[in-house]
């Protein structure tokens, strides 16, 4: 006797799906944010990078060297968070205008205010504390860097 076939029974096709089910195709990842990330991080790191060798005139010795690599994740990550608290990574990349730059203005602003009070509430430690002096970024870096970052970051979302 065979089994009966109703609504309460399922026969699955050879392909593990219910005959009437319809075929769901696996959706891609989207791998889109992770890009955007990615770019985020690499043109922050770029603009503190180029900041640093235009101030120094392209010579990181003397020290400079360890300056920047010090400074590097630490400032990168002050701007990201900044960028994260303005909602920038959220922002649809196709359509930029003045509507999305003033976030990206506020934040990169935002970062550089704070590494101006760090830089000058910060100098008096460093006399106490030396360790502390590479995390004192010079204010023409921290000038450089943002106008560097917004170029950056804002000319990314508008090619």
């Amino acid at each position: 006797m065979s089994p009966p076939v109703g609504p309460t029974s399922v026969v699955t096709a050879s392909n593990g799906h219910a005959p009437d089910e319809p075929h769901q195709r696996s959706r891609p990842h989207n791998h889109k944010p992770l890009l955007r990330f990615t770019l985020d991080l690499t043109i922050l790191s770029a603009a503190i990078w180029i900041a640093f060798l235009l101030r120094f005139e392209g010579d990181l010795g003397r020290g400079h060297l360890s300056d920047v690599l010090f400074a590097w994740p630490w400032v990168v990550g002050l701007q990201y968070l900044c960028f994260a608290l303005q909602k920038v990574p959220r922002f649809s990349w196709s359509l930029i205008g003045v509507r999305e730059t003033l976030p990206i203005l506020r934040a990169t602003g935002a970062a550089a205010a704070v590494l101006l009070v760090v830089r000058y509430v910060g100098a008096p430690f460093v006399v106490h504390l030396p360790a502390l002096d590479h995390l004192v970024v010079p204010a023409s870096v921290i000038i450089i860097d943002a106008l560097l970052a917004l170029l950056g970051v804002v000319g990314v979302r508008t090619v």
